[in-house]
């Protein structure tokens, strides 16, 4: 598997993959030597089959994950899935280059706005709960006040280094 240039172009494929319960779901197969059914996925989570089958159907629709191959088990027939490659680079969109231009705009004009890039330390349950709590933050004001003057641009991203 080779390395590869994915564009998120369009909102749904960057919300498709930056959902934490889907980059669990990523690095199980990034940490196995082989194709993985949706049942072991499952049975190394911890999680109920058809949960881990609903996002590994979203990774699909996106082309990150994609079948390997099928086999017929006691008369059901089980697909194995894989990464599609095994490294990748992603490149934003349009919409996140004009969010870092408005950014950069407020930044350099003097209006209102900030910039913040830190580096934290935690598990992936510490991770999510932190998602959860931004997310909480962003819906909790995100329909509040109709005048353009009070509207801000909003991007959160984390990275696993």
């Amino acid at each position: 598997m080779e390395e590869s240039v994915k564009t998120l172009s369009a909102d749904k494929e960057i919300k498709i993959l930056s959902d934490p319960y889907r980059v669990r779901i990523m690095n199980i197969y990034n940490g196995s030597s082989k194709p993985l059914t949706v049942k072991e996925v499952a049975v190394a989570m911890k999680e109920e089959p058809a949960k881990v089958h609903y996002h590994v159907k979203k990774l699909l629709s996106i082309d990150v994950l994609e079948l390997d191959h099928m086999e017929t088990i006691n008369g059901i027939r089980a697909k194995y899935y894989r990464l599609a490659k095994k490294s990748a680079r992603f490149e934003f969109s349009k919409q996140l280059s004009e969010f870092k231009e408005e950014m950069h705009k407020a930044y350099i004009g003097g209006n209102s706005g900030c910039y913040m890039r830190e580096s934290c330390c935690f598990d992936i349950e510490t991770f999510e709960l932190v998602n959860e709590e931004i997310r909480g933050i962003i819906q909790k004001y995100k329909h509040q006040g109709n005048n353009s003057n009070s509207q801000y641009s909003v991007f959160f991203g984390a990275v696993h280094k």
